[in-house]
């Protein structure tokens, strides 16, 4: 199929595709213009030219199924803000063309790296932090991204967006299944239990994958030979690895053991994304100090700790957050969040189901309030998250706040109840 072959064309009645920028082993990627809102996207194209009888056309139904049954799945992740929206999914051409749409967005890890050399300290901490905090809410959703590299790292308004879960682990199926040649690459991001066969899940694979990202970003270069598969291969299998602080002398020691601990180099590797992102505070410490923040939430009488991680160079900190015991179905409620010491901060709130909130500080500057209007037919509970970040460095709380609403239908509320720092 030649190059730019869908350039100028409408899909949908509403996706103009400009311009094909890259290729993939079962995807046509053309970066397009939604015409109605004015904004640019990324339109992916199953490919058709890899038809070359009937028993593809059959595979290519099958992966169709697959990657369909994959976006239903990553939906279920959209409202965290670290993991990329599938914006839109359709077919075109009489049913011919299956395609999905999401974001454009132009800046990957590649990329920034190869502009920079390598990422300071702070930059790649923040970077390995946000891909984890995604991991962690993705894995207890159930779901692996399975193909972790610098190409799914891209960027948001200077956040880290991940994208691709899952889709890039049914290219590589493809490419067996069609008999592709030109898409193998080296298996630098991937685990070399994986490569011996040994029994690993997807999910530990995946901190595997992190611990390969961020040598990448201290040291400029990926951790093996992007272009010789054997010679990756065989490096892997034999534990044969340049040690980061050779080749930047700036990586703190503790910082090289946790690259070294994810890379499967030491004798214990991480069991999860949450784990591994308390060590990576350990582990850049000589850099920012992160500390422990216990908030004790008071409900009914019961206390439960909740423990946060606040960079200890900002001198604001939550002192008390209130809320709503539950909220009444159609109704509306208020959460305060108070502060220590006058801020002016960025603050993040995910509410899963979706409903009505604006927020806003008092004029003491002490106090965000939030506001939610709760939709009428629906009872049950409402999820909020909450982040609180410093506008320069665009993080202060390490972990979001978990705080869970229930919705009922009756009038009689209890106001609220008191969350004491």
């Amino acid at each position: 199929m030649h190059k730019n072959l869908f350039a100028n064309k409408v899909f949908s009645g509403k996706y103009l595709l400009k311009e094909e920028i890259a290729v993939s082993p079962i995807f046509h990627v053309y970066k397009a213009v939604h015409q109605f809102l004015h904004k640019d996207v990324i339109v992916k194209i199953l490919r058709i030219d890899l038809i070359r009888d009937q028993k593809d056309v059959q595979i290519l139904k099958e992966i169709a199924g697959e990657i369909l049954e994959q976006i239903r799945h990553i939906t279920a992740l959209e409202s965290h803000p670290n993991i990329n929206w599938i914006l839109d999914i359709d077919k075109e051409m009489e049913g011919k063309i299956f395609y999905f749409v999401v974001d454009y967005l132009e800046e990957d890890l590649r990329s920034l790296v190869k502009k920079k050399g390598k990422l300071s300290l702070e930059d790649a901490l923040r970077i390995t932090e946000d891909i984890l905090n995604a991991l962690v809410y993705a894995h207890g959703h159930g779901i692996a991204h399975k193909n972790l590299k610098p190409e799914n790292i891209r960027f948001k308004d200077g956040n880290v967006v991940i994208t691709d879960f899952g889709l890039g682990h049914i290219a590589q199926k493809a490419i067996r299944r069609l008999k592709l040649s030109g898409f193998l690459s080296a298996p630098v991001y991937i685990s070399p239990r994986v490569l011996r066969g040994l029994d690993i899940t997807p999910y530990e694979a995946d901190l595997y994958s992190v611990g390969a990202l961020l040598y990448y970003m201290l040291t400029g270069k990926p951790p093996y030979d992007e272009e010789d598969i054997a010679r990756t291969h065989a490096e892997k299998l034999s534990n044969k690895l340049e040690l980061p602080r050779y080749i930047n002398q700036n990586i703190p020691e503790k910082v090289e053991r946790f690259i070294l601990k994810a890379l499967e180099m030491e004798d214990e590797t991480f069991n999860s994304a949450s784990e591994m992102l308390e060590e990576l505070y350990l582990a850049f410490s000589e850099v920012q100090n992160f500390l422990p923040y216990i908030i004790t939430e008071i409900r009914n009488g019961k206390r439960i700790k909740r423990e946060v991680y606040i960079n200890e160079t900002f001198d604001a900190k939550i002192t008390e957050i209130q809320v709503p015991i539950f909220i009444a179905s159609g109704s509306e409620g208020e959460i305060n969040i108070k502060f220590n010491n006058l801020c002016d901060y960025v603050i993040d709130i995910t509410v899963n189901p979706q409903v009505k909130f604006d927020g806003g500080y008092k004029s003491n500057k002490r106090e965000f309030v939030l506001k939610l209007t709760t939709p009428k037919d629906y009872y049950g509970t409402i999820n909020i998250k909450v982040q609180v970040k410093d506008k320069l460095s665009n993080h202060l709380i390490k972990q979001p706040i978990e705080i869970p609403i229930l919705v009922l239908p009756t009038e009689d509320i209890e106001k609220e109840v008191t969350f004491n720092a």
